[in-house]
């Protein structure tokens, strides 16, 4: 059996620390900001924290924004201004390709730039001038298969 580093076990000590500090209020810690900790639904559902813990958290939350994605024409000129600062000077993407990203992507720009990516490298693997509606369907089904 392998033991973790010192500074692996520090780091996960300061870890704990800081969330029995957000969650329980210790007031004796005096920071110079606030803290936000992010929780991503889809980790919510794999690890769910105890009742009294998420109780604790939503207490002292107050303010939440929740950003929606892009729209279909909001995610066309994202893909094009990304393609320009890359460089490219001419059109990548077929329409029909960039409706399927967006629709795929639900207008996440992260998800956005991993299946874009993809496609393009399928597109390249193939000696395709532009990407397809195909290319990103085969993107897509990576994706989901790695997920």
């Amino acid at each position: 059996m392998t033991e973790a580093p010192a500074s692996t076990a520090r780091s996960t000590a300061d870890a704990k620390s800081l969330l029995k500090t957000v969650v329980y209020g210790n007031t004796s810690v005096s920071w110079g900001c606030q803290v936000f900790a992010v929780r991503p639904a889809s980790l919510r559902k794999r690890t769910p924290l105890p009742w009294s813990v998420n109780q604790a958290i939503h207490q002292r939350v107050g303010l939440r924004f929740y950003l929606r994605g892009l729209t279909e024409a909001d995610t066309a000129a994202y893909v094009t201004h990304q393609c320009r600062r890359a460089g490219v000077d001419r059109v990548l993407f077929t329409p029909s390709a960039l409706t399927l990203l967006a629709a795929q992507s639900r207008g996440l720009p992260r998800v956005i730039n991993h299946l874009a990516t993809a496609a393009l490298w399928d597109a390249e693997s193939q000696g395709a001038p532009v990407v397809e509606e195909a290319h990103v369907q085969h993107a897509v089904r990576d994706w989901r298969d790695d997920g």
